[in-house]
């Protein structure tokens, strides 16, 4: 297996700015190629500390962003001989990189012990003198514009390529030539972050008065070509408006399970008179994204909006991409909380930030903004059109709220699975209020938020 080298890029399959969920996706295509990985994340920070993704062969290390849980750096390396079994030592790195159609070890001179900074020059042409690796100081860096290559005892050991802004998209601090291996920067544009989720800004809607909404604004390739956000309102959005907006889902499923009745008010479960049940609803779901859409069958609207936060070492990891939503009150408010943040904190906003707050009618998408256009005007927030902003009424509300409040829950979500293999503990609290739900890890992390 030869892997091609484009700086500043990409290394074979792998493209600096790829989202963690799109490369395993990559490695799970190809499991006769990878068919050892090895993942690790810091235990303390599970959503917010980054992740390092190593294959042992071809030797390679990825290391993402905690947040954003996008590809910053790109290692090959050169295992040491100790650290190498015979019957799987993997070839000099120089054999198995390829630049320009041809492998870096083809360059290497009769004389010449293997691909030393000779051959670098020779295949790159010149740059700056090389300094200490910072991680490894017995090793000597000379870095180029968008790679970087480390040798120990004056051979090859390592080609690091590290995601950094290019052109003038970036004002902030500029690193040196010789720090951007160790120093990644994530840019504002780029090729693969293209229609990616930039941020889903839920804007909690009045209880009983308007529904909630979310705002999904998008990743683009470029400054010319962004893309106009997305609005989807709760009860509004039809399943027609999800597929113009977020093209057609990965897949789609109807909802069988409905273990929750169980906990629903008796008179609105089951059958009476042998009368049958309405049909189930279904989901669209957009695994690329991390978000789930329950669509109603009969009006086909929007009935529930699931968004989830990919965290390293919970049931679900993996199997959505991170959706990087915030929840405010209002449009142009600072958000009360984000997909990083803390639980705990997060509920005690909203029980004293209650979403009766927001009632300007020009938050409200109508017919233009992904709504169904024979949906009722909304409801006005007062007769003399001013917002609810008395004190009083918003301790009154934020009471309300608090009362509202369903006791936690909790969920296993290993009891699906019929493996008695199964290692796994990691049970999830439930957390409800009026319209909004989450699932809470054992670390106060968010690991889904559900809309309703």
């Amino acid at each position: 297996m030869t892997f091609s080298l484009n700086p500043g890029c990409s290394l074979g399959q792998f493209e600096l700015g790829s989202l963690l969920w799109n490369v395993i996706n990559i490695i799970r295509s190809e499991q006769s190629a990878f068919p050892n990985v090895h993942l690790s994340w810091d235990s303390q920070k599970a959503a917010t500390g980054f992740v390092l993704l190593s294959i042992p062969s071809p030797p390679l290390h990825m290391l993402f962003d905690g947040a954003s849980q996008r590809l910053l750096v790109i290692e090959a390396y050169q295992p040491p001989a100790h650290e190498s079994v015979a019957s799987v030592c993997p070839p000099p790195i120089g054999q198995w990189i390829v630049y320009k159609s041809q492998p870096i070890a083809q360059a290497v001179g009769a004389n010449e012990p293997g691909v030393n900074l000779r051959v670098i020059h020779r295949l790159f042409g010149p740059t700056y003198p090389p300094a200490p690796h910072v991680a490894h100081p017995d090793e000597q860096v000379v870095s180029y514009p968008g790679v970087a290559f480390s040798f120990f005892e004056k051979l090859l050991v390592r080609v690091i390529l590290s995601l950094q802004p290019t052109g003038n998209q970036d004002d902030r601090e500029i690193i040196p030539l010789g720090e951007t291996y160790f120093k990644p920067k994530i840019p504002k544009f780029l090729d693969c972050m293209d229609g990616d989720v930039k941020c889903a800004q839920i804007i909690l809607g009045r209880l009983g008065q308007e529904p909630t909404s979310i705002h999904f604004s998008f990743h683009s390739a470029s400054s010319s070509q962004l893309p106009p956000a997305v609005i989807v309102t709760i009860g509004r959005s039809t399943s027609e408006d999800v597929m113009c907006d977020f093209g057609a889902p990965l897949r789609t499923f109807w909802k069988e399970d409905d273990r929750m009745k169980i906990h629903a008010h008796l008179g609105t479960v089951g059958t009476q008179n042998g009368q049958s049940e309405e049909p189930n609803p279904y989901f669209m779901s957009y695994f690329n994204l991390g978000v789930d859409f329950l669509i109603d069958p009969l009006s086909n609207r929007v009935l529930k909006v699931i968004m989830h936060s990919n965290i390293p070492g919970e049931v679900l990891f993996a199997r959505y991409s991170r959706c990087p939503w915030e929840i405010c009150t209002t449009h142009d408010q600072s958000p009360l909380g984000t997909n990083t943040g803390k639980a705990t904190l997060l509920i005690q906003r909203l029980k004293t930030n209650p979403c009766e707050e927001n009632s300007d009618p020009s938050e409200v998408p109508t017919a233009g903004d992904s709504s169904s256009p024979h949906d009722p005007p909304p409801s006005e927030s007062s007769s003399s059109g001013q917002p609810f902003n008395n004190q009083n009424e918003d301790a009154s509300a934020a009471e309300t709220l608090v009362k509202m409040m369903e006791p936690v829950m909790l969920l296993d979500r290993t009891a699906d699975i019929l493996d008695e293999g199964l290692l796994l503990q990691k049970p999830t609290r439930l957390y409800g209020l009026p319209g909004i739900a989450f699932e809470v890890t054992q670390d106060d992390d968010i690991e889904t938020i559900w809309l309703f």
